[in-house]
This record gives C-alpha cells, structure tokens and sequence, in this order.
C-alpha cells in the first residue's frame, strides 16, 4: 500500500505494517493528518489538532521499535479522542462555552490507559454540550455532518468520532452510551462500535460525572472500521482503575476461543413500540442468515421489557439524573450554558420520592424480565434504529434511540455493524446483543457476520 492509502487501514492493519517494518508511525500520523487537512472543513469533527506534538511522538515511537524496546498493543497508532473525555494540557470543552478554555492537568483513565498502549493522540471530536442530543452540534465548535451526506446529521452524541472514522481522518476513537450514543452515530455512519458490559471500563475523567444512580446507565466504548478494533481497544481499555466505584474486576476473555456455531442466536425486528421499516428488518434477516451458515441455531426472541427501554431511562434522568446535571452545570458556569442544555436542566424539578420508588421498580421489572431471554438465547440480533440518518433538525429522540436504551439500563453488551446501505446510500447497521460479561461472544458474531459480508462501502465526501 501506498503512503497515500495509510488512512485507509484499521488500527489493527496499522499495528501489524509496523510491527512487520513496512511502515512508520509517522507516515501513519501524517496520513491521518493530511486527511483531516482533506475532509475536515466539509464534516467539522476534528478539532484541538495536536499536530507537531503528535508528529513528534510518532518519532519517539518509530525510534523505539527500532531499538527493539517492548511496546504496547497500541504502539505508534494515532487517535482521537470524544470532547467529553478529560486530556492532560489539551483543551476539553464537552461540547459547552462552559468549558471552552479548560484544560485538565489530567488524563481520564481511558486517555492514560491508550497511551500507556503507546497510542498517540491527534486531535479531539466533536459533541453536543454534554452529550445531551441525538445530533452533534456543540455551542463551542458547531454542527458536525455526515460523511455519508453533508446536509445529513452523524448522531449523537459520540458524532464527531463516528464521523471522522468513516471518513478515514483517524483509525479509532472511545464514546460515551448512556442512550445509544456509540451506536447510533456507528449506524448512521457506517462504522463499528461496542458498548460493553457496565464495569468493563471506568468512566473516571468523563464530563459530567452523573454520580449515584444514574452513573449505572452510563458506558465507555470503542468505536472504529472493525471489529478486530473494537477487540483490541476493549482489551487494552478493560478493567477497574479503582477510583469509578461501578467499574470491576472481571476476566476479559477472547473471542477468537469462542465456538460460534454452537450458539444459539435470538433476533427481533420490531419492539412494539415503532415501526421498523422493511430495509432494517432486511439487515437484520441478512445477519442471521449470515449464522445459519455456520451453523447457528435461530429463533424469532422478543424481550418483552424491551419497548419500555426509552420512559424508564428518562424516569431515571428526571429524578436522579436531571438533579446532578444541575448541581455540575451550577458548580461550574452556568450562565453560559446553551439553551438546549437550559431545557434539560429545567426536567425533574419537581420529581418525588414515589417517582424515585416507582422508576426502580420498573428498572428491577425491566431487568428480571429481560434476563429470561437467554433461557432461549445466548445472543440477540436487533436494529439500532428504525430510521437512517436523518437531516439536520429533524431528530425525534422516541423513534431513534428507543430500540438502544433497555440496553443501558441492564448494562448488557451491545456491538453495532453495518450491513447494508439504503436506498438514499445510507448505512443501515445492527445491535449483537449479548449476556452480561460475555462481550468475547458478542465480539465473534458479530466478526463472524462482518467477515460474512465483506468490506463495508466507504463514503464519497464531497
């Protein structure tokens, strides 16, 4: 491959040219460089650009590996990084006018954890003021669009991320899920993204901290072309830093040990709550054609709790979540707030303890009624949403994310994979469901249905 082809390659294609000396992590920073130079200005999702530093870290990295040091799985590989996401001496806005001039004198765990894995970061990626929208258009940087169509949005709220890994500008880059929001921009721009099992990996330096309650719903994961990626990231990201109290100490195992055949898988095109649109179910029924193939087992399973997925997480935010979002802003700027965050923090002002009493509850009913799907199943196949992308404006929150959230709310591991473009030439993507902390079974199905279907079309940006 050319000098010129470099942004094309995953972090895992990239981590083996340079192991292998066929290229350096320079030339792979300054590819990645060059295209946000390219395609940048059309999408605005990169912002924060570290380019003679992280120039000049790929020179330290190339120098070690020629003196043969020992190296981390990440090592020479650029990234960026969500905007909500604490970074050492670089600016972290969260998407607010809040933050526009802080700048952390301290890493977030996942931040330290990829460049102890000799990762280099490059730049940070757009999203809304703390992350509280299906799109991405931040008060400080702006409105981010969709490699796939410019007038179109790329989701919220890890948006920036999602579209600047399609857009070949970065490798990979880590979001934040507390409604869908690595899957959602991995679905509407084409890309892989894993929300693992709650606890796998510490939230710790992610802006804001909800604390309490509402902490539980919240998930870091790595989004990136592959699910090799996801793998990796995930192995290099996993475990408790033991300051995020909800984060443990579980073996992380891999999926390539995992006998794919032998799983059962379950899948569900509509949740009887939105209609999905016959190209989704199609995604899905290509999916699980994918692993009858090899041999999987497959039956039609519904979670019955899971259409109420959407009104418990907002019965959480309203008398739990709602409440820390004020004391942070209060704590911090909050004259300077936009007005979309101003409408979330005027929620729940009002709520009782019997709103409290009755969303835990439905949460415990929602979760014991969700775990008995794996008496029939071990994997689940299911949308992400019923709608492609949508343009920008046009976000209706009930109808994009309600297929995403039940899974927050049992903190069971979810991946996201495209499978197939719409007729408009959008990407249409699916969730591989999984039991909690087997995210190893998760990662080889859905490797197994994207080895199935072959490289997924790059966008034409233009």
């Amino acid at each position: 491959m050319s000098t010129e082809q470099l942004h094309e390659l995953t972090a895992s294609q990239m981590k083996q040219a340079l192991m292998a000396n066929k290229v350096t992590s320079e030339q792979l920073v300054l590819a990645c460089l060059t295209q946000i130079e390219i395609n940048n200005p059309k999408l605005n999702a990169v912002f924060q650009v570290q380019k003679e530093e992280a120039i000049e870290q790929a020179r330290l990295a190339d120098k070690a590996l020629k003196s043969g040091k020992a190296v981390g799985a990440l090592h020479g590989i650029p990234f960026t990084i969500k905007d909500l996401f604490e970074t050492k001496d670089v600016v972290t806005t969260a998407g607010s006018v809040m933050f526009k001039d802080y700048s952390p004198v301290e890493d977030a765990t996942i931040v330290k954890r990829l460049k102890a894995a000799g990762a280099i970061l490059i730049g940070k990626t757009n999203t809304p003021e703390l992350a509280l929208s299906d799109e991405c258009n931040s008060p400080v940087y702006g409105r981010t669009n969709n490699p796939y169509d410019l007038t179109r949005t790329p989701g919220g709220s890890s948006g920036g991320a999602a579209a600047a890994i399609a857009a070949r500008m970065i490798p990979f880059d880590l979001g934040s899920d507390i409604g869908g929001s690595v899957r959602l921009p991995a679905h509407f721009c084409g890309i892989c993204a894993l929300k693992p099992t709650h606890g796998r990996i510490p939230t710790t330096g992610h802006i804001p901290s909800y604390g309490d309650a509402f902490s539980q719903f919240n998930h870091v994961g790595p989004m990136a072309r592959s699910v090799d990626d996801l793998e990796l990231l995930l192995s290099v990201l996993n475990g408790p830093d033991w300051k995020d109290p909800l984060a443990h100490d579980v073996p992380l195992l891999s999926s390539k040990e995992v006998n794919v055949s032998g799983l059962r898988i379950g899948y569900y095109t509509d949740d009887n709550l939105v209609k999905v649109p016959a190209p989704f179910k199609a995604a899905v029924n290509k999916a699980v054609e994918a692993l009858k193939q090899v041999g999987c087992s497959t039956s039609h399973q519904l979670p019955e709790q899971v259409q109420f997925g959407g009104e418990i997480l907002v019965e959480h935010f309203l008398y739990d979540g709602s409440k820390h979002l004020r004391d942070f802003v209060n704590a911090n700027k909050p004259e300077l707030m936009g007005e979309e965050l101003k409408a979330w923090l005027s929620l729940g002002t009002d709520a009782t303890v019997e709103d409290a009493q009755r969303a835990n509850s439905r949460l415990a009913e929602l979760r014991n009624g969700m775990i008995k799907v794996f008496e029939h199943a071990d994997v689940l196949i299911a949308p992400v949403a019923p709608v492609v992308a949508f343009k920008h404006g046009a976000a209706d929150g009930t109808a994009d994310s309600s297929m995403m959230q039940a899974y927050n709310l049992n903190g069971w591991p979810v991946a996201s994979i495209p499978v197939a473009l719409s007729e408009e030439g959008m990407p249409i993507g699916i969730q591989i469901i999984g039991r909690p902390w087997k995210d190893e079974e998760v990662l080889a199905v859905a490797r197994t249905i994207e080895r199935s279907l072959g490289e997924f079309p790059a966008p034409v940006i233009s």
